[in-house]
């Protein structure tokens, strides 16, 4: 069948776009909070090594709330079981770190920064995301549960990892100037890279988001991009039963990019 061309955002698309951009604004916000707070990762190990710091002490005191909780908000159709906090530890070196998403009990305390390493044998299991949040079979639900795992922990990725650097992609020509939902954006993107007939076809390209909800599982279509990756348009599918899982994205349409940093 073929594609639609036209991008004018209308009905539940407006929803959605619109859901993206509280979501990231939350995002930016968090980022904020968190740019110059990640630990010296060597520092914070040598002690360990000497056996000079029990590592018990390093999971700190129980908190009855979490550093991610601005980013739930923004995503009120996701559902996590009562008294369960969506939380995260920085997993990595100085070299190239990320936020790891996990789900813990609002009782327990925060795991610290590479937890493996930190705790070893008295590790607790970690509760993945989707093995814990319940979204609404509706299409803001699973639209948050797409903006959640895709875009979830685009904060703190230091050096290497900002080779996951990520956007989902609603305005094709805003970002080409520049900009995403008004804001300059740092995604290690230049329009003079591409050529006028790559602009000219992703400028084409319908990437209006749009969820079809079936039986018991959703389609997803929406447009990403990484600056060490390209353009895509991809499908997804969310199996709601017999339990919660997202297929790998199907590429529908691509063209490469490659930014040309090698941290």
């Amino acid at each position: 069948m073929k594609e639609e061309t036209n991008n004018e955002l209308v009905g539940d698309s407006v929803h959605l776009v619109g859901r993206l951009e509280v979501f990231w604004k939350a995002i930016l916000e968090l980022e904020k909070k968190t740019k110059n707070s990640i630990d010296d990762f060597d520092d914070l190990l040598m002690p360990i090594r000497k056996g000079q710091w029990k590592c018990g002490n390093m999971l700190g005191i129980i908190r009855h709330s979490s550093p991610l909780a601005p980013i739930m908000a923004a995503l009120p159709h996701l559902h996590f079981l009562d008294k369960t906090l969506l939380d995260y530890y920085q997993s990595g070196t100085r070299h190239g770190s990320y936020p790891a998403l996990y789900v813990r009990k609002e009782t327990e305390p925060r795991l610290p920064n590479n937890p493996e390493i930190c705790l070893g044998d008295s590790m607790p299991a970690v509760t993945g995301v989707l093995e814990a949040v319940q979204p609404e079979f509706t299409s803001d639900g699973v639209w948050e549960l797409i903006l959640l795992m895709e875009l979830g922990d685009q904060f703190n990725l230091v050096w290497h990892a900002g080779y996951s650097e990520l956007r989902i992609i609603c305005d094709m020509a805003e970002f080409f100037a520049g900009r995403y939902f008004g804001d300059e954006d740092t995604c290690y993107f230049e329009v003079n890279k591409l050529s006028e007939d790559e602009k000219q076809e992703l400028l084409s390209w319908n990437i209006v988001p749009k969820v079809k909800l079936k039986n018991d599982y959703a389609l997803v279509d929406y447009c990403v991009f990484s600056p060490f990756g390209g353009f895509f348009k991809v499908q997804r599918k969310v199996l709601f039963k017999p339990q919660l899982r997202l297929t790998k994205p199907i590429k529908k349409k691509e063209i490469s990019y490659n930014c040309g940093i090698h941290f």
